[in-house]
């Protein structure tokens, strides 16, 4: 598996959040959703099987939940993530970090996933108009 895979690979726990719900309205997601998902405390954990990636998210939400999805590097997938909300999401890789473009009825964005300062960072740019821009940082767990 890649390099940029592989510096992800573990568990993290949620640090900082910057603009989030702006880019969850952007996606398309509902007021409730966004306001459920506001203040929601998560994980995350990666892991890599041969060339299987699994990205398992822990919430705290309703007495805590799970999603997980198990993808490969350049194959679209749907992901279902809170309620009925569903993106055609695609992962690359470009410079060392990996990418996730996602795809709703209302809008496109960008995730760039990195481990920046032995921190995971996911850098989203949504196109809607105006394009919206959030950051999450996560530090391992």
């Amino acid at each position: 598996m890649s390099a940029a895979a592989n510096a992800i690979v573990g568990k993290w726990k949620l640090e900082s959040n910057e603009n989030t719900p702006a880019f969850m309205v952007a996606m398309g997601m509902n007021e409730e959703m966004m306001t459920m998902l506001k203040d929601t405390k998560m994980e995350y954990e990666y892991s890599v099987n041969g060339d299987e990636i699994t990205h398992v998210v822990q919430l705290d939400v309703g007495g805590g939940r799970t999603i997980t999805h198990t993808f490969k590097i350049g194959e679209e997938f749907s992901e279902q993530a809170v309620g009925s909300f569903v993106t055609k999401v695609k992962y690359s890789e470009e410079g060392g970090k990996l990418i996730r473009t996602a795809v709703s009825d209302k809008a496109s964005c960008r995730v760039t996933i990195e481990v920046k300062d032995g921190k995971l960072v996911e850098t989203g740019v949504c196109d809607s108009s105006p394009p919206v821009t959030s950051v999450r940082t996560f530090v391992k767990a």
